[in-house]
């Protein structure tokens, strides 16, 4: 029953892929349309910058700074949130039938929400290591991934260049935009081998 689910999920995600670019359905062009207006919300951004008369040249570039600041956490927090996703579901599967097909099940609500829902992020680290086999290097990203999230999460101004205790990521600034991309290229790598395991499905 379970290679059976496994196929159909599978096939969808091979459909998904072979999409063409540019073919979004309307509920996808509508998300995308959000997603635009939600960062022009939140963020100062370029345009208004340049329509503005009266901040000086410091003033401007302390705003772009933030906001390139304020993306770069919330890319931490969002890989973290993905990640999370895939160990909730390895964890469950490891009690309890995790699939797609049960996510509204009682017995997922409950298990989700009164022993996942308690714990946090590095317990539930500390419980896929040991129900799992974990390569070292997987292991090394999962808990420098756990350290900066804490830090982008909880800190009022993380990784500040000016800051005695930056936000690293293996030894260097996470704000720094080399170092953010190979944190990414590393975190793409850790959610294939997560979903892998969570689903059975190479990626």
């Amino acid at each position: 029953m379970k290679k059976q689910r496994n196929r159909t999920l599978e096939h969808k995600f091979v459909t998904d892929l072979n999409r063409k670019k540019g073919e979004y359905s309307r509920v996808e062009k509508r998300l995308v349309k959000e997603i635009q207006e939600v960062y022009r919300l939140i963020f100062y951004g370029v345009d208004k910058i340049k329509a503005s008369k009266y901040l000086m040249n410091w003033e401007s570039s302390a705003l772009l700074s933030n906001d390139r600041n304020n993306l770069i956490r919330l890319g931490v927090i969002s890989e973290a949130t993905k990640i999370e996703s895939w160990i909730n579901w390895i964890v469950i599967n490891n009690f309890i039938d995790g699939s797609l097909y049960t996510y509204r099940h009682k017995k997922y609500k409950l298990f989700e929400k009164k022993v996942l829902g308690k714990l946090n992020l590095a317990s539930k680290i500390e419980l896929v290591l040991k129900i799992t086999a974990i390569p070292p290097h997987i292991k090394t990203t999962l808990n420098e991934l756990r350290k900066i999230r804490n830090c982008m999460a909880h800190e009022q101004f993380p990784g500040l260049e000016t800051s005695d205790e930056r936000v690293l990521y293996q030894r260097r600034n996470i704000l720094d935009l080399n170092t953010f991309k190979n944190f990414l290229r590393d975190c793409d790598v850790l959610n294939d081998f997560l979903m892998e395991k969570a689903t059975g499905l190479r990626p």
